[in-house]
């Protein structure tokens, strides 16, 4: 937490008409003083601890406890928290003042509190944007005799004390769960493995944006190649790899980018695991509000930050929860409630945004914060933080793990070697590996086989080689010579299955020998960067099928006008030759 402002600086930020209320308040006449000279005095008077505890004594129970609030959350309250709890402030000028004496009349107990000098309003930036804040200066807080209370009966180390440590979680930590607990769900890493067949699926088959998901087609054929096919897991998924930029979008079409998709694929599965999590913090292409089950946000919510949530996530999971055990999910969203309930909301306004309820009711004010922010607390547990391996799960209770663990900043992330398992090619032309085989390694497989069967976590991926498969490896510029090289890699140089050379190096016979006669359009260009540069480019390369060398490709016989049209808005003139 950074620290909070002195004493002086804070006075000489009031007027002089404030400051002389406050003089009076204090024991200290301020006739014929500049409000420069009146702050410089005020600030010795109020630190004056004989001064502080006659103060002390002439504030009403109210505001004691008012000041013990502020205390009780290492001396500073959000502006809208404190109004929640001790009223509103009315700042005026000195006429107002003469006119109404807040400070005689006060309309609350944070009036009170500010016309007597206890309390002083400051600015900070937090993860929702910039919030007000109240505070009491620290030399203030230490001159007054905080540990008294109201109370006659009570002794003085019964009420409240200040902490003068700088760990602020030691005020707010949930206490384990006792017992044995059974998980429910433990985390795993199935996440890059499915987003392994995301990348191939997309590379291989193309893929269409329906609004944030992936559309109904393309997630019905890719479900048998998930180990989890939950569609709101699948739909995450695919904003992770847009904000990760191995995917991107152009007119509703996906594409994936291949340099930076063939990075991820090469890294080891802690590293791949990260990616994914930096992508999930800074993503607001995924806005988890709209993913609640029983909320309906209407568009659009006005300084609505996704990721200022879960910066504040990160930050309770790391001063609130114990290390190493598990804890109950409903304390730790009321331990949020208790002390940071406006961690998503600039400035703490509940009366902004349009949200929706499974009745179609508007879920407005602060009591229906259970409602928004109670469940979206809950959704971050139970799903984005679980999807990416981070907790395990079980009745009312989470624990975080190591990787978890490593997320709010703990310990370092598992560096633990992966353990590559061979693959296996059989005699029938089937592929299989494991999860432990290489992403990258999979990646290709996928490219050049047909995916048979449905992903299983606990058995191999099975693939198949068939000459359907290799022709569309072909069309994706991978030859036979390719896929030998491949094969001859993952068996160790030994002699491939009869099937198989008799598919990649058919006799004229086979299935895969039958020759065709057709008309071609091409397009040719006069340097290779120009190619290069409409074969990277979405908009252009949709229209393009197999390359013909380095200056040359084919064009869909029905696609050449938009190609035109896609070729001009770039600058690039398309010359038609013979008709």
């Amino acid at each position: 937490m950074s620290p909070l402002p002195d004493l002086h600086s804070s006075l000489t930020n009031h007027d002089l008409a404030i400051l002389r209320i406050i003089a009076r308040f204090w024991q200290l006449d301020p006739s014929g003083i500049s409000a420069k000279d009146l702050a410089g005095k005020l600030s010795y008077q109020m630190t004056n601890p004989d001064v502080a505890e006659i103060v002390w004594e002439k504030l009403t129970h109210e505001q004691r406890q008012g000041l013990q609030t502020f205390l009780g959350s290492q001396g500073k309250l959000p502006q809208a928290m404190m109004e929640r709890i001790l009223g509103k402030i009315r700042k005026m000028g000195e006429s107002q003042i003469e006119q109404k004496k807040p400070h005689e009349n006060p309309d609350g107990i944070a009036e009170a509190l500010y016309y007597r000098g206890l309390i002083y309003e400051a600015f900070e930036h937090v993860a929702s944007g910039p919030r007000v804040y109240w505070y009491i200066p620290p030399s203030l807080t230490h001159a007054l005799p905080s540990h008294k209370t109201g109370y006659a009966n009570l002794g003085d180390d019964e009420g409240y004390f200040i902490d003068d440590g700088d760990d602020e979680a030691d005020m707010h930590t949930i206490e384990p769960l006792e017992g044995t607990i059974t998980p429910l769900q433990t985390a795993d890493t199935s996440i890059v493995d499915d987003m392994t067949a995301l990348l191939v699926y997309i590379q291989v088959r193309g893929g269409k944006l329906d609004e944030v998901y992936l559309a109904d087609d393309d997630r019905i054929a890719l479900a048998p190649q998930l180990l989890n096919d939950d569609e709101p897991r699948l739909t995450f998924m695919l904003a992770l790899a847009i904000t990760a930029d191995l995917v991107e979008v152009n007119e509703g079409h996906l594409y994936v980018r291949r340099t930076e998709a063939r990075k991820w694929l090469e890294e080891k599965r802690v590293s791949q695991l990260q990616t994914l999590i930096t992508a999930w913090m800074k993503s607001r292409f995924y806005r988890e509000l709209w993913h609640v089950d029983g909320l309906t946000p209407q568009d659009p919510l006005w300084e609505y930050h996704p990721n200022a949530g879960r910066e504040a996530l990160r930050e309770f999971l790391r001063d609130f929860t114990p290390r190493g055990a598990w804890w109950s999910l409903t304390d730790f969203i009321t331990a949020i409630k208790e002390t940071e309930p406006d961690f998503q909301r600039p400035n703490g306004d509940y009366t902004q945004w349009n949200i929706l309820s499974a009745d179609d009711e508007y879920l407005k004010g602060f009591e229906n914060w259970d409602a928004v922010e109670g469940s979206l607390l809950e959704f971050y547990a139970n799903y984005p933080l679980y999807w990416l391996g981070m907790v395990d799960l079980a009745d009312d209770a989470v624990r975080l793990n190591a990787y978890g663990r490593a997320f709010v900043g703990w310990e370092q992330f598992p560096a633990t070697p992966d353990q590559d398992d061979p693959m296996r090619l059989n005699l029938d032309g089937t592929i299989q590996l494991s999860r432990k085989v290489g992403r990258i390694d999979r990646f290709q497989v996928m490219r050049f086989t047909s995916w048979e069967g449905k992903a299983n976590a606990t058995a191999p991926y099975t693939y198949k080689l068939t000459p359907e498969s290799i022709r569309r490896a072909n069309e994706q510029e991978i030859t036979a010579d390719h896929i030998v090289t491949f094969l001859k890699r993952i068996t160790n140089n030994a002699p491939l299955p009869a099937s198989v050379a008799k598919l990649l190096m058919p006799p004229k016979t086979s299935a895969v020998s039958s020759v065709t006669l057709e008309r071609l359009l091409v397009l040719r260009t006069t340097s290779l960067e120009v190619m290069n540069f409409i074969l990277e480019t979405p908009a252009t390369r949709r229209y393009l099928g197999a390359r013909l060398g380095d200056l040359a490709v084919v064009v869909r016989a029905d696609q050449w006008e938009a190609l035109r049209t896609a070729l001009d808005e770039k600058g690039i003139t398309l010359e038609i030759i013979g008709g």
